[in-house]
């Protein structure tokens, strides 16, 4: 896999035009590959979801989505994840959400506010303190059930265990 990059909220403001654009032509392409007729508003994701409703009524989605996920992990494929937001999007469209006029979000309006007047560290900040000593720890692998934090600690562990040696080789104890 390539190299694992952060997402401050800086990061992800500049690049979510970018993304929404790209989400946006998964839609197009797919609307051309996978209308059932000009004049229907259904699609073939309709009519699967139809066919093998499940419990949600389109819990093919999620199966098809865990299927680009396994592919790109396998292939590490830009595609594969639009394919994933796409589907997220068709989900959050199938359960009849866009028709709501309150959205349940995981910020209250006025923390939505607070949230644009505050001036938040990059996250690259909680995690290294340069770009050197990132580089130097980059072997330590990050396994999908390993934290953050807990990669933090063993990078802890071994700058403690790298000032122990300096200090014994400068004493002559080691």
């Amino acid at each position: 896999m390539n190299k694992v990059h952060n997402t401050g909220i800086d990061t992800k403001a500049k690049h979510f035009d970018e993304f929404a654009e790209l989400i946006g032509n998964q839609f197009k392409h797919g609307g051309d590959k996978y209308k059932l007729s000009d004049r229907s508003d259904k699609e073939l994701t309709d009519l699967i979801c139809e066919l093998s409703p499940g419990k949600t009524g389109f819990d093919w989605i999620f199966q098809t989505q865990l299927k680009y996920m396994g592919r790109f992990m396998n292939f590490n494929r830009e595609k594969d994840l639009l394919k994933i937001a796409a589907y997220c999007y068709i989900a959050w469209l199938k359960s009849g959400f866009h028709l709501k006029d309150q959205h349940d979000e995981d910020v209250s309006k006025d923390g939505r506010e607070e949230l644009k007047k505050l001036s938040l560290p990059s996250i690259e900040s909680y995690y290294t303190e340069t770009p050197e000593v990132e580089e130097e720890f980059q072997d330590i692998p990050i396994p999908n059930s390993m934290t953050w934090q807990k990669r933090r600690d063993e990078i802890n562990k071994r700058l403690d265990a790298n000032k122990v040696k300096q200090e014994r080789l400068k004493n002559g104890t080691e």
